[in-house]
Protein backbone atom coordinates (compact mmCIF):
# COMPACT_ATOMS: atom_id res chain seq x y z
CA UNK A 1 0.00 0.00 0.00
CA UNK A 2 1.35 3.41 -1.24
CA UNK A 3 0.79 6.56 1.29
CA UNK A 4 -0.42 9.31 -0.23
CA UNK A 5 0.99 12.67 1.30
CA UNK A 6 -2.16 14.83 1.60
CA UNK A 7 0.02 17.87 1.12
CA UNK A 8 2.97 19.35 -1.26
CA UNK A 9 3.47 22.22 1.58
CA UNK A 10 6.72 21.91 4.09
CA UNK A 11 5.30 20.25 7.08
CA UNK A 12 7.74 22.71 8.98
CA UNK A 13 7.28 25.86 7.21
CA UNK A 14 3.99 26.01 4.89
CA UNK A 15 6.01 26.51 1.76
CA UNK A 16 5.68 24.56 -1.43
CA UNK A 17 8.27 21.36 -0.38
CA UNK A 18 10.38 20.21 -2.94
CA UNK A 19 13.99 18.61 -2.25
CA UNK A 20 16.06 22.03 -2.38
CA UNK A 21 13.63 23.27 -0.17
CA UNK A 22 13.09 20.64 2.27
CA UNK A 23 17.14 19.62 2.78
CA UNK A 24 18.35 23.31 2.35
CA UNK A 25 16.42 26.11 2.22
CA UNK A 26 13.29 25.45 4.91
CA UNK A 27 13.97 27.16 7.68
CA UNK A 28 14.90 24.21 9.79
CA UNK A 29 16.81 22.78 7.17
CA UNK A 30 18.73 26.40 7.13
CA UNK A 31 19.33 26.18 10.90
CA UNK A 32 20.75 23.12 10.87
CA UNK A 33 22.97 24.20 8.33
CA UNK A 34 23.60 27.85 10.35
CA UNK A 35 24.96 25.29 13.53
CA UNK A 36 27.36 23.63 11.73
CA UNK A 37 28.91 26.63 10.29
CA UNK A 38 27.80 26.26 6.75
CA UNK A 39 25.30 28.62 6.03
CA UNK A 40 26.04 28.71 2.67
CA UNK A 41 24.06 24.99 2.71
CA UNK A 42 20.77 27.37 1.58
CA UNK A 43 21.75 29.30 -1.25
CA UNK A 44 23.51 26.04 -3.10
CA UNK A 45 21.47 25.15 -6.06
CA UNK A 46 22.72 21.78 -7.02
CA UNK A 47 23.47 19.49 -4.67
CA UNK A 48 26.43 18.33 -5.87
CA UNK A 49 27.69 22.08 -4.81
CA UNK A 50 27.31 21.13 -0.95
CA UNK A 51 31.10 19.30 -1.48
CA UNK A 52 32.30 22.67 -2.24
CA UNK A 53 32.02 23.88 1.04
CA UNK A 54 34.85 25.09 2.18
CA UNK A 55 35.63 23.54 5.24
CA UNK A 56 34.41 20.03 3.20
CA UNK A 57 36.56 21.06 0.36
CA UNK A 58 39.57 20.64 2.77
CA UNK A 59 39.00 17.32 4.20
CA UNK A 60 40.96 15.18 1.91
CA UNK A 61 39.09 12.11 1.87
CA UNK A 62 36.32 11.79 -0.52
CA UNK A 63 34.60 9.27 1.62
CA UNK A 64 34.73 11.20 5.20
CA UNK A 65 33.29 14.29 2.81
CA UNK A 66 30.68 12.06 1.61
CA UNK A 67 29.78 10.47 4.71
CA UNK A 68 29.63 14.03 6.30
CA UNK A 69 26.97 15.46 3.65
CA UNK A 70 25.16 12.39 3.59
CA UNK A 71 24.55 11.74 7.05
CA UNK A 72 23.28 15.47 7.32
CA UNK A 73 20.68 14.79 4.22
CA UNK A 74 19.58 11.65 5.93
CA UNK A 75 18.86 13.04 9.08
CA UNK A 76 16.96 15.71 7.91
CA UNK A 77 15.17 13.77 5.49
CA UNK A 78 14.35 11.49 8.37
CA UNK A 79 13.35 13.75 10.92
CA UNK A 80 11.08 15.47 8.26
CA UNK A 81 9.42 12.13 8.08
CA UNK A 82 8.78 12.11 11.69
CA UNK A 83 7.03 15.25 11.50
CA UNK A 84 4.97 13.99 8.63
CA UNK A 85 4.05 10.73 9.85
CA UNK A 86 4.20 10.46 13.32
CA UNK A 87 3.86 14.06 14.27
CA UNK A 88 6.77 14.44 16.20
CA UNK A 89 9.18 17.34 15.95
CA UNK A 90 12.98 16.74 16.72
CA UNK A 91 14.65 19.37 18.13
CA UNK A 92 17.73 20.82 15.97
CA UNK A 93 20.51 19.32 18.91
CA UNK A 94 18.65 15.73 18.52
CA UNK A 95 19.12 15.66 14.66
CA UNK A 96 23.22 16.69 15.22
CA UNK A 97 23.71 14.39 17.74
CA UNK A 98 21.95 11.46 15.60
CA UNK A 99 24.58 13.18 12.89
CA UNK A 100 27.42 12.34 15.42
CA UNK A 101 26.21 8.95 16.03
CA UNK A 102 26.34 7.97 12.55
CA UNK A 103 29.14 9.27 11.62
CA UNK A 104 30.81 7.08 14.37
CA UNK A 105 29.32 3.89 13.07
CA UNK A 106 29.84 5.11 9.15
CA UNK A 107 34.10 4.61 10.49
CA UNK A 108 33.83 1.00 10.38
CA UNK A 109 33.42 1.45 6.59
CA UNK A 110 36.47 3.28 5.82
CA UNK A 111 40.08 1.33 5.76
CA UNK A 112 42.78 4.28 6.23
CA UNK A 113 43.30 5.19 9.81
CA UNK A 114 43.89 8.45 8.51
CA UNK A 115 40.33 9.14 6.88
CA UNK A 116 38.94 7.61 10.46
CA UNK A 117 40.73 10.05 12.38
CA UNK A 118 39.49 12.63 10.07
CA UNK A 119 35.84 11.10 10.42
CA UNK A 120 36.28 10.91 14.34
CA UNK A 121 37.40 14.48 14.17
CA UNK A 122 34.03 15.87 12.95
CA UNK A 123 31.57 13.47 14.92
CA UNK A 124 33.67 15.31 17.64
CA UNK A 125 33.05 18.38 15.78
CA UNK A 126 29.05 17.73 15.77
CA UNK A 127 28.81 16.41 19.35
CA UNK A 128 30.57 19.46 20.94
CA UNK A 129 27.76 21.91 18.71
CA UNK A 130 25.04 20.01 20.87
CA UNK A 131 26.91 20.49 23.80
CA UNK A 132 26.84 24.27 23.29
CA UNK A 133 22.97 24.13 22.11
Amino acid sequence: MLLSLKSQLCAYCGAHEDQGHLLLRCPRARRIWRLIGWPQAACIDSFRDLWDIHDLALIPYAKVRSGIVTAVLWNIWKYRNDLVFNNVLVPAHVTLRAVATDLDLWRYRLRDPAAVTSLLSWVDYFCNIVTLL
